[in-house]
């Protein structure tokens, strides 16, 4: 994980009492306790701490208890440091705690001694916005900063700030599972090295997994973080929003940690073949050691996909045991007959063949004075046709197969909708129909 210096959790089961003549009583310490550490670099420099504590629903002894909500606490500390030549030492003006996709928020509040804030706003998606007028000063510290949720702690990618200067860490919050699964997931071979000499010099090696989303979803590294979770939690792997680096134009998208960090984590999401591949080196994996299976769960932003693997001792001596996993065949998602993982005009999984068409727009007629315009791009352009329907829900079928040409103006059967947008990127439409109206075409022209 990436997080930076003195992180500490403490995991307590509330545990209850009985005496004979009194009530139950519970315990009132927090589930789950930590800080984590923010900075930037010249020339405004901050260094700050989010000091956090989490607080079972329920929990009576919590800053503001909730009878149904998990209470999350959090505290920032803008410390006092020396910043080199020429710099400054800032305050902090910002706290956006990130949450995950599937969390709910039921309340954001502030209270106690220290900076309130000036903002709070709890209706961003995937993040609670504490912003402060004239920032918290180094040496001052903010008030109790609060939210409630029923969803249960995760990792989230949180961000502090002065200005534009950001840093951005992995915190805990409301999270949640996720609740949708992808359409198709599995494991093809796993190496698991754990060494009975050497502290935190194990090795896991997950090679052709196999993965594909619903019609309609897709990876976006920008926003989506991703956790590899192995036997409900035992190990957690957490890669924040923004980490992945794409590899050319296709769906394929990779992650690797810096020189010098441990463990060493190199990632691959290789979506248009299918594929998802993850070598971890230099990590403490000693739990999973003589594990007869190893229950492996992949979650990316809101959705997930969970395989247990039979494992065999492969290797087993004085320094160090190997356990692996292989399928006797191989196993493999159906594909897709596009480049497209995200269609929205499938007719079913593995049956969707993409239109020669880049963009295409209808009007839907109202009313004089009301227009509604529908657009489909890309791979929801469908072959041999794309369904369009406007918010009040009335719908019409065009034929985009390129094998009929499209002109603007053309309308569906009921005269309701009409064509006024067509991009014929890849050419076949336009050669097979001697060109395509220049009033309805906006394929760039090319340089």
């Amino acid at each position: 994980m990436d997080y930076k210096k003195n992180i500490k959790r403490v995991l307590l089961l509330a545990s209850v009492f009985v005496f004979s003549g009194l009530a139950n009583l519970a315990s009132a310490v927090a589930i789950e306790s930590g800080s984590v550490s923010f900075s930037s670099p010249a020339p405004f420099v901050f260094n700050a701490n989010v000091n956090y504590d989490i607080y079972a629903p329920g929990d009576a002894a919590s800053p503001a208890p909730s009878a149904s909500d998990y209470t999350y606490v959090y505290t920032v500390v803008n410390n006092v440091i020396t910043p080199p030549a020429g710099a400054f030492n800032v305050p902090v003006d910002r706290f956006d705690l990130g949450v995950g996709t599937s969390a709910s928020i039921s309340a954001a509040t502030n209270q106690g001694t220290g900076v309130a804030p000036t903002t709070t706003d709890a209706s961003i998606p995937g993040n609670v916005r504490f912003l402060f007028g004239s920032g918290i000063a180094p040496g001052s510290s903010s008030t109790q900063l609060i939210v409630h949720s029923p969803s249960a702690p995760g990792d989230a990618n949180s961000i502090i700030g002065f200005s534009s200067y950001l840093d951005s860490q992995l915190l805990r919050a409301p999270f949640a599972l996720p609740v949708k699964n992808f359409a198709c997931f599995d494991i093809n071979k796993i190496k698991l090295k754990t060494h009975k000499t050497k502290i935190a010099k194990d090795r896991l090696k997950i090679h052709k997994g196999v993965i594909s989303y619903n019609a309609g979803e897709s990876f976006d590294p920008a926003t989506d973080i991703v956790k590899l979770s192995l036997d409900s939690g035992v190990y957690m792997l957490s890669i924040p929003a923004g980490s992945f680096e794409q590899k050319g134009s296709r769906a394929d998208y990779k992650y690797e940690t810096g020189s010098g960090v441990v463990p060493r984590v190199k990632f691959r999401l290789n979506l248009d073949k299918g594929e998802w591949n993850v070598s971890i080196k230099d990590a403490d994996l000693s739990l999973f050691a003589g594990a007869t299976n190893l229950n492996v769960m992949l979650m990316i932003g809101d959705t997930k996909g969970q395989v247990s693997a039979p494992l065999t001792i492969h290797e087993d001596n004085a320094t160090h045991q190997k356990l692996k996993y292989k399928r006797s065949s191989k196993f493999s998602c159906p594909k897709m007959r596009d480049d497209d993982s995200s269609v929205a005009n499938d007719t079913g999984y593995g049956h969707h063949k993409r239109s020669c068409l880049s963009s295409f727009s209808v009007t839907h007629h109202l009313g004089l004075a009301d227009e509604e315009v529908v657009s489909l791009f890309g791979g929801n352009i469908g072959h041999p046709s794309a369904t369009v329907a406007i918010t009040a829900g009335s719908s019409a079928t065009f034929d985009t197969s390129c094998g009929q040409c499209l002109s603007c103006g053309t309308t569906d059967a009921s005269g309701n909708f009409t064509i006024t947008e067509i991009s014929d990127a890849t050419g076949k439409l336009t050669a097979a129909c001697g060109g395509v109206d220049p009033s309805c075409d906006i394929t760039p022209v090319s340089k």
